[in-house]
């Protein structure tokens, strides 16, 4: 039986209200709140008059349509960004770390160069530890020690001035002045390798006060009222750098029987001796 215009409207009307009803629920599961300038209902005072669309069977929809984001799988923090970020900051403490360890490592080779130099280089000094000295009437006063290097490599151009000193009494500051001022005689330079010994007698052609001997001179130096003082300067080279090395050493004789030294020999002077 076909329905009446009026049984028409009714049932657009009550559908019309369900697909209301519909959008309500689902924009409410969708979080948003219904807005009234997208409701797309037909409004009560058309309902009666468009009869197209009521004859047609058509009811107008329209469903709100939210764009979606242009990378649901990215945020606004993202990890790749983050990372990023972290990245810089470790490549500029690694650069840091690199620069500091140069730095350490080139201080520990120039200190281990150093040490090496020290340990390898010669190290010259005269040695009096054998007490060699030679009274005569008439003769000057004689006396033979050893240059001995304590190194390991060899000591380079050698030369050395040695200067006795015979005097009743011994004004030390002027000792170290001399001493102090000495000039090496290099006109017989020699070399000589680690743990080499090298003779040198004396009395060497600067000395100061000496001559020919006389009995009571020598009885004055077995007795030690008059003293025997030998000091000198001497300088070498090395294969390390080209810088000279300078040792003074300064010695006075003591006879055995002088007090207060009952064993005689040499003992270091009061002076400020060098060795570099």
């Amino acid at each position: 039986m076909p329905m009446s215009d009026g049984t028409v409207q009714k049932r657009v009307a009550k559908l019309e209200r369900e697909v209301a009803s519909l959008e309500k629920t689902m924009r409410t599961l969708d979080g948003d709140a219904p807005r009234k300038d997208n409701e797309t209902g037909i409004p009560p005072e058309n309902a009666g008059t468009d009869k197209n669309n009521s004859a047609s069977g058509k009811v107008p929809f329209a469903s709100k349509v939210y764009p979606s984001p242009n990378d649901s799988n990215k945020s606004d923090k993202s990890w790749y960004k983050t990372f990023d970020g972290w990245r810089k900051r470790l490549e500029a403490l690694g650069i840091l770390f690199a620069i500091g360890y140069a730095v350490v490592t080139y201080c520990m080779w120039q200190d281990q160069a150093s040490n090496f130099k020290k340990a390898q280089r010669p190290w010259v000094n005269a040695n009096f530890q054998s007490p060699a000295l030679f009274f005569y009437v008439g003769q000057p006063v004689v006396y033979i020690f050893t240059l001995r290097n304590y190194g390991q490599s060899p000591a380079l151009d050698t030369s050395i001035t040695t200067i006795t000193a015979e005097r009743s009494s011994v004004d030390w500051p002027e000792i170290q002045s001399q001493m102090n001022h000495t000039v090496p005689d290099n006109t017989a330079s020699m070399s000589f390798f680690g743990g080499q010994e090298i003779p040198v007698a004396g009395p060497g052609i600067n000395s100061s006060g000496v001559h020919p001997l006389t009995q009571e001179e020598i009885d004055r130096i077995q007795d030690g009222t008059y003293h025997v003082i030998v000091f000198g300067k001497l300088e070498y080279s090395d294969s390390f750098t080209p810088d000279r090395h300078t040792t003074t050493f300064c010695v006075f004789y003591t006879p055995y029987n002088a007090e207060p030294v009952k064993h005689g020999g040499w003992g270091g002077c009061p002076v400020k001796e060098t060795a570099d």
